[in-house]
């Protein structure tokens, strides 16, 4: 994949930035903020192979990668795909280090929420006799004379509780980039944003959100059932447009659960009893739930092709998921927090 016109732009921006940081005596903190679906990933992936071709000796400092869930897993995909065909490479700790340090040109992936816990339970952390422990490997790296680059991904969930900080400030690194699309503070001494108008510019994500278009009350239904069949009606009209240039495109319908429990769980069964009137169930593979002890019909949902047009849902697909066939949502669910709104609807 190469870089559309403004992405090359914010590569170019974000490797000059971690150059000129990497040159300095003193630590800082830079912000990289793009919108869900751009490309953030691959951007920074793109930025580190810059860092290398201009570096002294070719050289990219010691990476490490953090980030939340499966976001580690997915990350790795991605950069290994960016970084093909160069010396860079990535691994998933612990599961893959042989030795206790980070080398230069190495990338390390890691699930922050498995060493950043108070309780027993912190194996990353527990002094192991191979040197192999999280804490041992950042000492090892940083005594072989090594800076090092910390990149934490979806910063606004985690990167400034007081854990947190403490681990970070274990860590040292010389290059610090906060990345996400909605940025909780302002502790980067620069943002290189990658705004929404370069990405829709580039054709990475939906040029709009329309609100309640051409919603009809239908006195004889219940307020559920009315939201759900124009919702359905909107799947379709969007799938029906993008039949007419030629491409075949199942169209999802997101549909957001409440996050009260009890409350939640009666909805849960309301809206699978309507779209069962519609011919959509787990049965026949139109439906997908994935919610945290409920995970069906999900594995080619993000396919074009797949067979899944509708998806029940709480908070899960919030936090690194892409689906570029999702375009309808349907949010039961109230929230007043802007960013988490923002999240929801990037993905």
């Amino acid at each position: 994949m190469n870089p559309k016109q403004n992405q090359a732009k914010k590569i170019r921006e974000l490797a000059d930035e971690i150059i000129s940081r990497l040159d300095r005596f003193e630590a800082s903190i830079l912000t990289f903020k793009g919108p869900t679906g751009g490309g953030k990933t691959f951007m920074i992936g793109e930025a580190l192979k810059i860092v290398q071709r201009e570096k002294k000796n070719n050289i990219l400092p010691p990476t490490i990668l953090v980030s939340l869930r499966d976001l580690p897993i997915q990350s790795m995909e991605e950069l290994k795909r960016c970084f093909v065909g160069t010396s860079i490479t990535i691994k998933n700790y612990p599961q893959e280090f042989v030795e206790p340090e980070i080398k230069t040109n190495e990338v390390m992936s890691f699930n922050w929420e498995k060493l950043n816990r108070k309780d027993q339970k912190n194996i990353l952390m527990r002094y192991r006799e191979d040197g192999k422990d999280f804490t041992s490997v950042v000492e090892n790296t940083k005594l072989s004379g090594n800076d090092i680059i910390l990149i934490i991904d979806e910063s606004h969930l985690f990167a400034s509780t007081k854990n947190s900080m403490k681990i970070i400030k274990a860590i040292g690194p010389k290059v610090t980039i906060r990345v996400s699309a909605t940025p909780d503070d302002d502790r980067g001494e620069k943002t290189v944003d990658y705004t929404i108008d370069d990405a829709k510019s580039d054709g990475l994500i939906k040029l709009s959100v329309i609100v309640n278009p051409d919603l009809n009350i239908d006195r004889t239904l219940c307020t559920t059932e009315v939201i759900i069949s124009s919702a359905l009606q909107q799947r379709l009209n969007i799938q029906n447009e993008y039949l007419k240039i030629g491409k075949h495109v199942t169209i999802l319908c997101v549909v957001q659960l409440p996050n009260d429990g009890k409350y939640s769980k009666y909805k849960l069964e309301e809206v699978k009893a309507i779209f069962d009137m519609y011919g959509i169930t787990l049965e026949n593979g139109k439906l997908a739930i994935w919610l945290s002890n409920d995970h069906n019909n999900l594995e080619d949902i993000e396919d074009f092709s797949s067979n899944v047009e509708v998806l029940i849902c709480k908070i899960a697909p919030t936090v690194g998921w892409n689906c570029r066939r999702a375009s309808v949502l349907i949010p039961f669910r109230e929230s007043k927090d802007v960013q988490f709104n923002s999240q929801t609807l990037g993905r």
